[in-house]
Formats: C-alpha cells, sequence, structure tokens
C-alpha cells in the first residue's frame, strides 16, 4: 500500500514537472509583453532597461528569477527598433536659428550701387511749359519777362530762356531739353543740368544784347526763347564725353556729329543776313554765344583742381 502510494505521488510529481515545463515558454511569453514601455529616445542616447519577475519550473515548485533586460526580450520576441524621441520644444527656435543660412557680409571696398539722377529736367520742363500757358493760354501780362535789348531788367537776364513766342518755338526747345538735357544730367546731375542751363542761358543773352542793335525799324528789340541754353547744352553734353573710355568716347562722336552740324548752320545763317521763321528773327548769334557759353563752362571746370586726386 505504501508503496502504491509513494509510485502514485511519483508520478504524480511527474506529472506536475511535465506540466510546468509545457508552462514555462507560455509565461516567459506572456512576461514579455507586460515589461513596461520603452521611453523614446534620440540617436546617441542610451535607454534605461527595467526588468520583469519570470516564473520557471522547478521539481520543487516555482521560485524567482534575476530581472531580464527588456532589450534583449524585445530583439528576441520581435521588438521594433527604438524611436528618435523629439526635441523639448525650449532647444528647437535655438537650432532653428543654428540651422539657419547666414548672410555674407558685404565685400570690403564695394561700390555702391549709383544714384538714379535728379529731376533736373523735369523740373526746367514744368518751369518752360508753366509760363507758356500762363503767358499764351491765361493771357496774362508776362511782356516783362523778355530780355529788353534797350533797357534789360536784372531778372530778364534768366526770365527770358523760359518764354517762348509760340507752341513750334516751345515744341522745338522742350524736345532738345529732353535729350540733351538728360545727357547733362548723366555726368553732372540735377545741380550741374540747372546751372548748365542758367550758365549758358546769361552767355546767350550776353552776346546777343552787345551784339545787335537795340531798335529795329523804330522798334525795341527783345529775345526770348531757350534757344541759348539749349545750345550750351549741346557742347556740354559731347565735351563731358571726350574720354578714355570707348563707350563714352563712341557716345561723343556721334553726338559731336550733330552738335558741329547746328553750330556751323548758325554761323552760315547769321553770316548770310539770319532767318526769319513766323515773322519773327532767329537770334543766331544768341544760339552761338550758348554753344561758347558752354565751352567756357566745361574749360573752367577742367582747370579747378580735383579734392580728391
Amino acid at each position: 500500500m505504501q508503496a502504491v502510494v509513494r509510485s502514485t505521488a511519483m508520478h504524480h510529481h511527474r506529472l506536475t514537472s511535465q506540466r510546468q515545463l509545457r508552462l514555462a515558454p507560455r509565461a516567459l511569453r506572456a512576461a514579455a509583453p507586460l515589461a513596461p514601455p520603452r521611453p523614446r529616445r534620440s540617436a546617441g542616447v542610451a535607454a534605461p532597461s527595467g526588468g520583469v519577475r519570470v516564473l520557471a519550473a522547478s521539481g520543487s515548485g516555482p521560485r524567482d528569477t534575476p530581472d531580464i533586460d527588456v532589450d534583449a526580450l524585445l530583439a528576441k520576441y520581435g521588438g521594433g527598433a527604438a524611436t528618435p524621441q523629439p526635441q523639448p520644444a525650449a532647444q528647437q527656435p535655438a537650432r532653428r536659428a543654428a540651422a539657419a543660412p547666414q548672410k555674407r557680409p558685404a565685400a570690403a571696398g564695394a561700390q555702391p550701387i549709383a544714384a538714379p539722377p535728379g529731376n533736373g529736367v523735369f523740373l526746367l520742363l514744368l518751369i518752360n511749359i508753366g509760363l507758356f500757358v500762363a503767358d499764351h493760354v491765361l493771357r496774362l501780362p508776362l511782356g516783362s519777362l523778355y530780355l529788353n535789348h534797350a533797357h534789360p531788367q536784372w531778372w530778364q537776364w534768366v526770365t527770358h530762356a523760359f518764354c517762348h513766342a509760340n507752341f513750334g518755338h516751345l515744341s522745338g526747345n522742350l524736345f532738345n531739353l529732353c535729350v540733351f538735357g538728360k545727357l547733362v544730367e548723366e555726368t553732372e546731375g540735377a545741380f550741374g543740368l540747372v546751372f548748365t542751363y542758367l550758365a549758358c542761358a546769361l552767355g546767350a543773352a550776353a552776346v546777343s544784347v552787345f551784339t545787335q542793335p537795340a531798335i529795329v525799324h523804330g522798334a525795341v528789340s527783345v529775345s526770348l526763347g531757350a534757344s541759348g541754353a539749349i545750345f550750351g547744352l549741346f557742347m556740354v553734353s559731347v565735351l563731358a564725353r571726350i574720354s578714355w573710355d570707348p563707350r563714352r568716347l563712341l557716345e561723343g562722336l556721334i553726338l559731336g556729329w550733330f552738335v558741329v552740324r547746328q553750330v556751323v548752320g548758325e554761323a552760315a545763317a547769321q553770316a548770310s543776313g539770319g532767318l526769319s521763321i513766323g515773322g519773327l528773327a532767329v537770334g543766331h548769334i544768341a544760339h552761338l554765344g550758348g554753344a561758347l557759353a558752354g565751352v567756357l563752362l566745361v574749360l573752367a571746370l577742367k582747370s579747378v583742381p580735383d579734392p580728391d586726386a
């Protein structure tokens, strides 16, 4: 009887041990998912490893085992790779600033972009058109602005260069002012253009007053028009482009051919007694005087030493 009981006990112990051995892989697989989730980490940062208690079968029953590495379990039973952990929000602006492209400093000695020319031509056009409208459209008494050869007033030496006899007279001078005025303004600036216009107008008036009779056929001679100042712009625009720069020299030669023909034509007309347009005598001598004033102005400015030299 005792032998039967002992044999039965041993058989029961053997069955229990075999059952525990069959259940051990299930316990191990069930224990792996119970591991705490790995915290996300960025590349190069070690993640903390955790442990899990696993029951193992033995002849005498379950017992505690040492902690098992979670990384090994995840690698063995299908665990994925570690997901990079995003940087804290406080570090993101600094990283963006570091990654932003840096502006390259300006090269030493770099030349600034040249400023656009001024509005000297526009100003002169407005004055000429405004006085023409006031004189011929509004019929305002502006005869005192004409240069009186018999009794010239001090303001007339300048104001006559902004007055015109008719629309044809005005339109021709405005066209030449647009073309040659801009050429002078490109090299001399707005102030240089206005100064050249006024200086050549004074030269044309002086030549006209001192060389022409004050009274012709019982009537006092008067002068008006921007033609004398325009001829001065002719000469300045050409002489200012005489240099060793091939582009400027080519421009000067093309403009110079046109200007020379105009000056020679005025001299020939003056020698032949002058021309009349619409019953009005053309002041050829005033045109030549303006051209001479332009040449003298350029020579005078070239004789001034350059302070930057």
